[in-house]
């Protein structure tokens, strides 16, 4: 009987074997949480200067020739402007940080979807973004995962810089936590991710501009104030933070400054 039986699937092997068509996974058995419902897709996120924040599908965005006029991405209330605007995933986590050297993180899911016209949901009715009176986000950054080999580097007005590993970052409370420590009214105001290999270029109001490979800046905790990137003039100010990176023999930006 058992001769039988095992000629017989051998028979059915060689007749209906193909490849196996589901996957198994090692946590095939956790629950699912509200996220493993949400598609995952590349998202358009755009910040005003108001505090306005939303999120569009990429798809809403056709691609135009050189002399095309553009669409309408964000409508604003007068005296408003698009501060901050990227593409991210929808699983992607979020940081947001201030000018007051705090930094809060949300998932880019929980961000409002709205259309074109809409001017989006108040940033301080996120759950998770508590931003104080006087206190406004300066600078987006979305990572799918904290790497520990990989950095970030924050900039302030006073020349001010600091490298901190991402995994620093893998669990900020609901109420935020200390990105960089800052003193003298100095303000956060441009922060990049790098992989360790990048140059960092610092450009002033006056004219002046820096560029230093990121290995002069050693890593710090968070909690920390970070070191002198360019020295200031009487009256000047860092305008503007670039991070370059290598990509395939040649450098490329990876973080704009203010124009």
């Amino acid at each position: 009987m058992l001769i039988v039986i095992k000629d017989e699937l051998g028979e059915l092997k060689r007749k209906y074997g193909d490849e196996r068509k589901t996957r198994i996974q090692a946590d095939a058995n956790r629950e699912l949480t509200d996220e493993d419902l949400i598609a995952a897709e590349d998202v358009v996120v755009t910040l005003s200067q108001r505090g306005y924040i939303k999120r569009q599908q990429i798809g809403t965005f056709r691609s135009q020739r050189r002399g095309g006029r553009g669409k309408l991405a964000m409508l604003t209330r007068e005296e408003d402007a698009v501060q901050h605007l990227l593409v991210a995933n929808t699983h992607d986590n979020i940081l947001f940080f201030t000018n007051r050297g705090r930094v809060f993180i949300t998932k880019v899911h929980a961000l409002p979807e709205a259309s074109r016209q809409a001017k989006g949901l108040p940033i301080i009715n996120l759950p998770g973004v508590q931003v104080e009176s006087g206190e406004y986000v300066s600078a987006i950054v979305s990572l799918p995962r904290f790497e520990p080999d990989h950095y970030m580097v924050m900039a302030t007005r006073g020349g001010k810089i600091k490298k901190t590993s991402l995994a620093e970052y893998a669990k900020i409370r609901a109420n935020g936590l200390i990105a960089i420590n800052l003193i003298g009214g100095d303000e956060l105001r441009w922060v990049g991710v790098t992989d360790g290999h990048g140059d960092i270029i610092l450009a002033t109001r006056k004219g002046q501009a820096a560029r230093f490979h990121e290995d002069e800046v050693r890593p710090m905790g968070r909690d920390t104030m970070g070191v002198t990137g360019i020295r200031l003039r009487a009256g000047d100010e860092v305008i503007g933070m670039e991070v370059v990176v290598p990509v395939q023999g040649h450098r490329q930006l990876a973080q704009r400054g203010d124009r």
